[in-house]
């Protein structure tokens, strides 16, 4: 996972200090740093490259790592909201997991 999220930071250059800022939940409206959040959920498959939500491989992943599946399933199916661009998707698709999610459920700690 560090792997994908440096190389998506070569790619964005999202600022390091928004990425902790979002890991503690406070989400900036910055391009770049929704840019490194697409990034990110395309290359783990939560996203696709035009941003739709890849909801069951999304709660299978989410499920391998937090073990939650009936609270994963219901913070996916609320947090899926297309936006105008596939960056603003994801980024409002992660900050509405992190938000709903309860705690040991961070979806934040895959990004960072």
């Amino acid at each position: 996972m560090r792997a994908i999220h440096e190389g998506c930071m070569k790619e964005t250059g999202a600022d390091q200090a928004l990425i902790h800022k979002a890991v503690k939940g406070e989400y900036v409206d910055d391009p770049k740093l929704k840019n490194q959040i697409f990034c990110v959920t395309q290359k783990i498959g939560f996203t696709d490259e035009s941003g739709e939500i890849m909801k069951d491989l999304t709660v299978k992943k989410l499920t391998e790592k937090f073990k939650n599946e009936k609270v994963i399933n219901a913070a996916v199916e609320k947090c899926v909201d297309k936006k105008a661009t596939p960056s603003d998707t994801a980024f409002e698709f992660v900050k509405c997991l992190h938000s709903y999610a309860p705690e040991g459920l961070d979806i934040m700690t895959l990004m960072a």
